[in-house]
């Protein structure tokens, strides 16, 4: 009997610690779902936009097309 009052503490703990990752999963689905929906009606995330630090714009090299005669 002493051995089942010792793992009932155990088994909550781990079925709290469940229910919360469970929490936080569903919570960001939500955002990350009204942000997808945001994005298909146009408008535009502006956080996702910003330019990184120190990022500049690079550009391709030009290719040389050689034809043959």
């Amino acid at each position: 009997m002493e051995g089942l009052f010792y793992e009932i503490p155990t088994i909550v703990s781990v079925a709290v610690f469940t229910g919360l990752l469970f929490l936080i999963a569903v919570a960001a689905g939500v955002i990350l779902a009204g942000m997808a929906e945001e994005e298909k009606e146009g408008a535009r995330l502006f956080w996702a936009e910003w330019p990184i630090a120190g990022a500049a714009e690079v550009t391709a090299p030009e290719e040389k097309v050689r034809l043959a005669a």
